[in-house]
């Protein structure tokens, strides 16, 4: 069988082996190309061009046998069908441009072309324990935003993520997912959603990561995927988030480089919609429909024609609970007090809504339309 790779040292993998190596940073890859005319030369060199005292990572990209290595990590790469795409590719991503600290080297089983293509996405993130509230709002909002051509970028975690780009994938709209991992089966994080992204490969989407293969998942992983998360698109939506969640960080990052954030409300009851809220604060956005997307994305509302659900009451005022609910969760004391309805009558409507797909329990008597 012929390797799908060069036995010749290319840059682009010398620099993969750089990165796995040592902790390796733009301006540190300025300084060895200042000092060489390639990195091949650096490396035959064996970077002699630094004096240990003054780089300490020098002594331990002297301290192994480099040539072994990048075919080793070439080898890896074919095993598990891993190509790379890096700051020195014509398909790297140009929006992480805007990172101090972007990524050199990016790990990627799929369809790389989708990078040219997320100013039409949206950086869809939130909890893992995410509310049947939440899901509803999803199905709502991005439904018909992804059936309009909107694509997903999130982060193939638990929760609202995997919920994201089972949508798009539902949809047939393109999806992104950075993963805070190896791309390899034996490293990928988490491992229940490994299913889920041979579907995203296999339907034409993207798996990043800039860990190579072989690197577990650790708690420092995840802010620096979250940059990257942030970076991609011009616009991040918090679906769900609590007051202390990676959710919040990858908000702030965007915030930071000037990028959207949105944020649809919730009940200021629920302690896992308390850091959506505190984003409202800060001055987020609103995204309460599909148009919303396409608005803050910054181009013109496709047209999209949604089958209306026949809806058959059983009484007017089995109609009249119905008009009163919304996306906003309402108390059913509430609602009774408005429309002058008893509890237990209230009650019966409700189940019957419920019944029908029309009216959804979100948890604490609260209630919201059905879609």
């Amino acid at each position: 069988m012929t390797s799908l790779f060069s036995h010749s040292y290319e840059e682009r993998w010398l620099l993969a082996l750089l990165c796995g190596k040592i902790s390796m940073r733009p301006m540190r890859l300025t300084a060895i190309q200042s000092s060489y005319l390639s990195l091949l030369q650096a490396f035959e060199d064996h970077f002699s061009a630094f004096d240990v005292k003054d780089h300490t990572w020098v002594k331990k990209l002297r301290s192994f046998n480099w040539v072994e290595e990048y075919h080793l990590l070439q080898q890896n790469c074919e095993k598990h069908n891993i190509q790379i795409v890096t700051v020195l590719d014509q398909h790297y991503p140009t929006n992480l441009n805007i990172l101090e600290d972007q990524p050199l080297v990016l790990y990627f089983q799929g369809n790389i072309e989708l990078l040219q293509q997320t100013s039409e996405m949206v950086t869809v993130v939130g909890s893992r324990n995410f509310s049947r509230y939440s899901e509803m709002v999803m199905k709502h909002i991005l439904v018909p935003a992804c059936s309009r051509g909107v694509g997903v970028v999130s982060g193939l975690a638990l929760g609202i993520d995997g919920l994201s780009h089972q949508i798009a994938l539902e949809s047939g709209a393109a999806t992104i997912a950075v993963i805070g991992s190896g791309i390899d089966t034996v490293s990928f994080y988490p491992t229940q959603n490994i299913p889920l992204a041979r579907q995203i490969v296999e339907s034409n989407g993207l798996i990043l990561s800039e860990y190579q293969p072989g690197t577990k998942a650790t708690q420092f992983n995840f802010p620096r995927r979250n940059r990257i998360l942030a970076a991609l698109t011009s616009l991040t939506w918090v679906v769900q988030a609590g007051i202390k969640s990676g959710t919040l960080i990858t908000a702030k990052l965007a915030q930071e480089l000037g990028k959207h954030v949105a944020v649809t409300p919730g009940s200021i009851l629920e302690s896992s919609m308390a850091g959506s809220l505190q984003l409202l604060k800060d001055g987020a956005q609103i995204i309460s429909e599909s148009d919303d997307i396409l608005s803050l994305l910054g181009f013109s509302a496709l047209p999209f024609t949604q089958v209306e659900r026949l809806k058959n009451f059983s009484s007017f005022e089995e109609q009249q609970v119905y008009e009163t609910l919304s996306l906003t969760p309402r108390l059913a004391d509430t609602i009774g007090q408005q429309l002058g309805v008893e509890i237990y009558t209230l009650s019966m409507h409700l189940t019957m809504l419920e019944m029908n797909g029309l009216a959804v329990n979100v948890g604490e008597n609260l209630w919201v339309r059905g879609f």
